[in-house]
């Protein structure tokens, strides 16, 4: 990964973000964390591993509170690109991958 910076452009409050999710795939966190995912879909519509934890983590780091912030993120393509997400899921997606880890066995 290259960055670039440009004194002129408009900023961005996510920019740095690509430093740290470089961080996560360099020191294998991101990896290892998808590895241990208790998650288990069984429907082809179902989101991945990395689709929820990416879009909880990318929510968190945003300084999000409520499922309904998740919205805001949704339009980012390239912090969940470089996470290897395919998408940010809906808000409704990650309360049910939440609720759904509740009731997985242990």
């Amino acid at each position: 990964m290259q960055g670039c910076w440009e004194t002129e452009s408009a900023a961005t409050p996510m920019g740095q973000l690509a430093y740290f999710i470089e961080f996560l795939n360099l020191t294998g966190l991101w990896s290892r964390w998808l590895e241990s995912c208790p998650l288990a879909y069984t429907s082809p519509n179902a989101p991945g591993e990395a689709e929820v934890l990416g879009t909880w983590l990318l929510s968190m780091l945003a300084g999000h509170r409520r499922y309904s912030h998740v919205t805001v993120i949704r339009c980012d393509g390239i912090n969940p690109r470089l996470s290897g997400m395919g998408k940010v899921i809906s808000e409704d997606a990650l309360r049910n991958a939440r609720m759904s880890s509740h009731a997985a066995p242990g």
